[in-house]
């Protein structure tokens, strides 16, 4: 048997979780079984696109659509002759326009579909009605991949086959991210706060930094370290100003070593209103740090109140800053947590673990025999 040639389409201008998850899982599939083909559209950047970029420098084939526009029947044509072209046995789309094309492509065809869903963020009305068309389109797919439990409960909500429906988590490779000592919170000399993201509406920083006016009144020598860029950058500059903790607020902006600023925080903050499995949020976890974070969408499937973090209701700046402050002068206790979570990405979000099941959905997809049966012929 030839292996599986899949064509993994997003349409993206940035490198971000959902694009790790596309290609960590894409350059760790069993090569005797699968040949992944990563694609995006013209019109997000061309070749310059990081998604592809990043593809080709880990030896993974890449392809682009041509398009002028979001929705453009030439692309709906130019991803038929790919799909020709490179003899494509399956299309496994990452995100609402993906799925419209992909859906639109193969009618007529003999090709299943295996879509993955990483989150929905409803942030404005136009991606709201996006999505609302998405899980139309989705009733469509031979599977679905969703990154958590909680998503798959939701799309099980919207209608949605549960026998479409397959969970494999997020991941991220625990041996890449070796584990960081604790300075141990309350023996240290000033606090760290870090939260990595996008500055966009649905990630909740503005109820951080309300938060933070509390922290720093309880713990003078605090700082708090914003990493990521977004659009909204100038409002929460402006927030910081008016709340008078700007000194304590530090804005990194974009960066392509997160992980350093993980590494010297003593606490992970998480203030999203909504999320599928936040990548950040496992790296944090596994470099050893305890979290606070909103219980959305999958995070509670990561972090165990008491064990690895603490959960606070999103929107709520007192439960965010009482959170914070329990876990910093509580020093043995942070230590413990982050000891915990560290073990718990060994068990359960790592790409050894869940490769094998990816690869178990996407067999499902083609017909094809047991993955054992499948290495022994």
């Amino acid at each position: 048997m030839s292996a599986v040639r899949l064509l993994m389409i997003r349409s993206t201008k940035s490198y971000g979780g959902p694009e790790r998850q596309i290609i960590g899982f894409a350059r760790r599939l069993n090569p005797k079984l699968f040949c992944p083909i990563i694609c995006t559209f013209s019109d997000t950047l061309g070749w310059k696109n990081p998604l592809l970029e990043v593809a080709g420098s880990f030896g993974l084939k890449t392809c682009l659509i041509p398009t002028e526009r979001a929705f453009d029947n030439k692309g709906v044509y130019a991803l038929k002759q790919i799909i020709e072209e490179h003899k494509i046995d399956m299309l496994c789309p990452q995100d609402y326009r993906a799925n419209v094309y992909a859906f639109l492509a193969t009618r007529g065809l003999n090709i299943p579909l295996g879509a993955t869903v990483h989150g929905y963020a409803g942030n404005t009305n136009k991606v709201r009605l996006y999505e609302f068309l998405d899980r139309i389109v989705l009733r469509t797919m031979h599977k679905i991949v969703c990154v958590s439990d909680a998503l798959r409960t939701r799309l099980r909500r919207y209608g949605l086959s549960d026998r479409k429906l397959n969970r494999v988590y997020n991941s991220i490779d625990p041996e890449e991210i070796l584990p960081v000592a604790s300075n141990g919170g309350g023996k240290s000399k000033s606090y760290i706060v870090c939260s990595v993201g996008r500055l966009s509406i649905e990630k909740g920083h503005r109820f951080l930094l309300n938060a933070w006016r509390y922290v720093v009144e309880h713990l003078k020598n605090a700082q708090l370290v914003l990493v990521g860029d977004g659009p909204e950058m100038p409002n929460l500059l402006r927030q910081a100003q008016a709340l008078g903790i700007v000194s304590s607020v530090r804005f990194i902006g974009h960066t392509n070593r997160p992980l350093d600023y993980l590494r010297e925080c003593d606490v992970f903050v998480l203030p999203s209103l909504t999320e599928g499995l936040p990548i950040a949020l496992l790296e944090a976890c596994a470099i050893g740090r305890p979290v606070v974070a909103s219980n959305v969408g999958g995070v509670g499937e990561v972090v165990i109140p008491g064990y690895n973090g603490l959960l606070v209701r999103s929107k709520q700046p007192m439960e965010i800053a009482n959170a914070i402050i329990d876990i910093l002068t509580h020093a043995e206790v942070a230590i413990a947590m982050g000891a915990h979570g560290r073990q718990l990405i060994e068990e359960k979000f790592s790409f050894k673990r869940n490769v094998p099941l990816l690869e178990e959905v996407y067999l499902s997809c083609t017909g094809d025999s047991p993955i054992e049966e499948l290495l022994a012929a």
